[in-house]
């Protein structure tokens, strides 16, 4: 038996016969024939060519996006995902087939908060930012989750989720949440030198200044005169600011002191 495709061109129109050809035996078993079927599939072929020309259009359209796409089934194994994907978490591919948060976080169960969770619950766009894979370049990113719906059933097919790189801007936002703190506490600290005359009042308060407003374990201001300490004040964790204080006391200057003794 040979089955086989050919095309031919009938009324000027190209057309595609799908044939199977069987051999015709006599009694002895000898071949003194052939009989063929032949079928028309020109419509078959021409839609799954229409279909891999779509999914080749939509895979280089995806592929150009310059945001991760992940399509999960509702169990959170990962059908589908962009180039882009694939460069973040290249350390994890093939991703396909493989859990969302074994491949995304290196984890053994689903992340909590989970924006793809509750968008499969809630039937709605959820958003989170959450961390990247650790030791990736990538250490935070927005990660919107859409649920993918049966039109007809309006049952719960999937989620699509978009994901955006935002470690730079995360970096921003803390360099200016830093900044902003550092200007709160010298401002403190200036509201404290125009109304507080005693002095150790005045660096008592400094020290609890800073652990409000910078949010340290501990801060600590030392006084020295001549080589002695001549006045120590802290606050916080009074366990390391102590053992601080006993080293200073004893003659022994930390690097990090003896650093700042020396700067100008």
């Amino acid at each position: 038996t040979v089955q086989t495709e050919d095309a031919l061109t009938v009324l000027g129109r190209k057309r595609i016969f799908a044939t199977t050809k069987l051999p015709v035996k006599d009694k002895e078993g000898r071949i003194v024939g052939v009989c063929g079927f032949a079928q028309e599939i020109t419509e078959q072929r021409e839609l799954t060519e229409t279909l891999r020309e779509g999914e080749l259009l939509l895979r280089s359209i995806f592929d150009s996006v310059q945001d991760g796409i992940s399509v999960l089934d509702p169990d959170l194994t990962i059908r589908y995902v962009n180039a882009k994907m694939n460069e973040w978490y290249a350390e994890n591919v093939p991703l396909e087939g493989k859990k969302c948060y074994a491949c995304y976080h290196n984890r053994s169960e689903p992340c909590d908060p989970c924006p793809t969770l509750r968008s499969l619950r809630s039937g709605r766009m959820e958003r989170d930012v959450v961390p990247g894979l650790p030791g990736s370049p990538i250490e935070w990113v927005e990660l919107f989750s859409y649920p993918m719906k049966d039109p007809d059933s309006g049952e719960m097919t999937g989620v699509v989720e978009f994901v955006r790189d935002i470690t730079e801007r995360v970096r921003d936002e803390r360099r200016v949440q830093h900044l902003t703190s550092v200007l709160r506490a010298i401002r403190n600290v200036n509201q404290l030198i125009t109304k507080e005359r005693d002095r150790d009042r005045l660096l008592q308060s400094a020290c609890e200044a800073l652990i409000t407003d910078r949010g340290y374990r501990y801060a600590c201001i030392t006084l020295f005169n001549d080589g002695a300490v001549a006045g120590f004040y802290r606050a916080g964790a009074s366990d390391e600011a102590g053992s601080l204080e006993g080293r200073l006391k004893e003659g022994t200057i930390p690097e990090c002191v003896g650093r700042a003794l020396t700067k100008d």
